[in-house]
């Protein structure tokens, strides 16, 4: 596959990001602790400082209106449909497991405050109270020996435009001065927050797939997380589950100078326990297959009150085709050559726009996991290919029953 039909996929899949990203992105970079992450410094235009001010505003409002996190995160077009209906569908439990104040780490709240299962895909939203980042420098300067012992954590100017918005700007500027007076600021950063996935047990652990969340001006912040489908086995179709989700007490030291930052850190662990109940409300499920030239398609619909989850599994590939999916292959594929590369779902003969996407092939079975969202009502539900030259293809359209 040559670059620019790189590029073209990419581009016609990508979700958008939720309005507020690059704000929230702080919360990422704080848990160096945890892996080392690429990041990328952008400049922030003023339309972008813009969307952001909303998206604060807009959580300001839904939390003065009564939402639950759900509803509080439901200011991005992308996924707002999507929240607004587990904020209405699912529980409150309002579960909560108090971290004391132990050393330079205050005391802070971590609740379960909702969660949607419905025996294939489950979501949860939580929220986080008190100060959850805070920075301390430290005396004297770390001789070459102790600083083998730390890694490499790429530029300065990106740790500060992860560090900042969580440590405050008065603290901040005691970094800066630092650096500016002796070359560098040795500190640490004591940070506590939840893990991205859950455990059903010690050896059972369910990948998240998708989340995001936000600061609030008080302290701490709130997010949600919806995780992985198909879930583990011993997670599906019960009549409820309990699972945990992990708690991290960090302290992470940094080496800072004008042009590197090492760290190195060190945590423990707390556990969130849930217990979920199933709704009542079971999904619908749809399915409909096809034999086309050059590929067969199995395709099942999960339609719940929440949304649409469409599972496509394509074999039987004619080999080009498989090979514009296969990463050994891609030097092989001609550019302009038309590649299966994505489905359009309509509802009564209107459109769906598609919210989540995810593909990958293994032997010669390409699978394409898709999401949309649910309308109020329909009748009848088609889906029809979509092709990297010639788009639609009417012709191999599956109605799903």
């Amino acid at each position: 596959m040559r670059e620019e039909e790189i590029i073209r996929h990419v581009k016609a899949h990508q979700r958008p990001l939720p309005e507020g990203f690059e704000a929230r992105r702080d919360m990422l970079l704080q848990r160096l602790i945890r892996e080392e992450e690429t990041v990328t410094k952008k400049k922030l235009s003023l339309a972008m400082v813009m969307a952001m001010i909303l998206a604060l505003t807009l959580i300001g409002v839904a939390l003065a209106a009564g939402f639950g996190v759900f509803g509080q995160l439901a200011v991005s077009q992308y996924n707002k449909d999507k929240l607004e209906k587990l904020d209405a569908l699912s529980e409150s439990y309002k579960k909560s497991v108090v971290l004391k104040t132990e050393g330079e780490f205050p005391e802070t709240t971590f609740t379960l405050d909702q969660g949607y299962y419905d025996g294939e895909s489950l979501y949860v939203s939580y929220l986080v109270s008190g100060k959850h980042n805070v920075g301390k420098l430290l005396p004297g300067k770390p001789g070459d020996a102790a600083l083998k012992a730390f890694d490499d954590h790429g530029n300065p100017e990106d740790i500060a435009m992860g560090l900042k918005p969580v440590l405050g700007d008065a603290f901040w500027e005691q970094v800066e001065a630092k650096v500016k007076k002796d070359g560098y600021a040795y500190f640490q950063v004591f940070s506590q927050y939840l893990g991205d996935g859950a455990w059903l047990d010690k050896d059972n652990y369910i990948n998240p797939s998708e989340g995001d969340y936000a600061l609030q001006k008080e302290g701490g912040y709130i997010g949600f997380t919806e995780f992985e489908r198909p879930l583990p086995e011993a997670a599906r179709n019960q009549d409820s589950i309990d699972l945990y989700m992990l708690i991290y007490r960090g302290t992470t030291t940094y080496y800072l100078t004008k042009d590197k930052a090492l760290a190195k850190g060190e945590r423990t662990t707390s556990e969130l326990p849930m217990h979920i109940l199933r709704t009542s409300q079971a999904p619908q499920i749809l399915t409909g297959t096809g034999q086309f030239a050059g590929y067969s398609a199995d395709i099942r619909a999960k339609v719940s009150p929440v949304d649409i989850k469409v599972d496509i599994r394509l074999s039987n590939l004619r080999q080009d085709q498989r090979a514009a999916w296969d990463d050994a292959d891609m030097d092989k594929v001609d550019e302009t050559m038309d590649v299966l590369r994505s489905y359009q779902l309509y509802a009564d003969g209107k459109p769906c726009r598609h919210n989540a996407y995810q593909a990958s092939i293994t032997d010669d079975v390409l699978q394409i996991a898709m999401g949309f969202p649910k309308p109020e009502s329909f009748e009848e539900l088609t889906i029809i290919p979509v092709y990297s030259q010639s788009d639609e293809h009417p012709d191999e359209t599956i109605t799903l029953k």
